[in-house]
């Protein structure tokens, strides 16, 4: 059950959204143009899509194409509830707001799985608690600080995607000087096994030389 739902709008469209749900609790959600940020502040759920199934906990957060998914809010405690804050990523909000210099982070993004799980960050924490803060304020809330808000985040997401990338190229050199140090081991074999036959030997080599001169 949704306890509570606070939202800020962009061009008549929910763009920003903080959600109370007492579970257990099941919702289907339809992301037809648009991308969703789900940053969960506290409980458990699942989130369901075309092709995975993923779970996060507090203060872990997902990246969710457009497309069709179910969320099961969990009940681990019987007064506990789920707090939920969603950043619907539109495409012409994000064309408006880049224009000539749209982020390959969001081009890429494109083609990855549905679900992208983004663990916790304490960026990302910090960065919920300034929307925390104008939901409790919203009458400092505009659209242009809506829109730094778009940008905060795009940005902060573009940093851990970053990160991550230069961790697993790190990974990578360190496995690879590893395996540099590793010693070679080369077969024994016996003389007789590598000893070529004396009409190839180099000194027989030599011998048949023609002269010169």
């Amino acid at each position: 059950m949704i306890l509570d739902r606070k939202h800020f709008d962009i061009n008549n469209k929910c763009a920003i959204e903080k959600l109370i749900i007492k579970p257990p609790f099941r919702i289907g959600s339809v992301f037809q143009d648009e991308a969703c940020f789900i940053y969960l502040k506290e409980g458990e759920v699942s989130y369901t899509s075309p092709t995975s199934n993923i779970s996060i906990q507090t203060e872990e957060s997902l990246l969710l194409r457009c497309g069709y998914y179910f969320a099961n809010a969990i009940r681990k405690l019987p007064a506990k509830t789920c707090e939920i804050f969603a950043v619907h990523l539109y495409p012409d909000i994000l064309k408006e707001l880049y224009k000539n210099e749209f982020p390959n982070f969001l081009k890429e993004y494109a083609i990855k799985p549905y679900i992208r799980k983004v663990k916790k960050q304490s960026v990302i924490t910090h960065f919920i608690q300034s929307l925390n803060f104008y939901f409790e304020n919203p009458n400092l809330v505009t659209d242009d600080l809506l829109k730094l808000k778009f940008k905060e985040l795009i940005l902060l997401l573009l940093q851990i995607d970053n990160a991550a990338v230069r961790q697993e190229q790190m990974e990578r050199l360190q496995e690879l000087r590893g395996k540099l140090r590793d010693p070679v081991t080369i077969p024994y074999q016996t003389a007789s096994a590598v000893t070529r036959p004396e009409s190839e030997s180099g000194a027989d080599a030599f011998q048949a030389a023609p002269e010169i001169g």
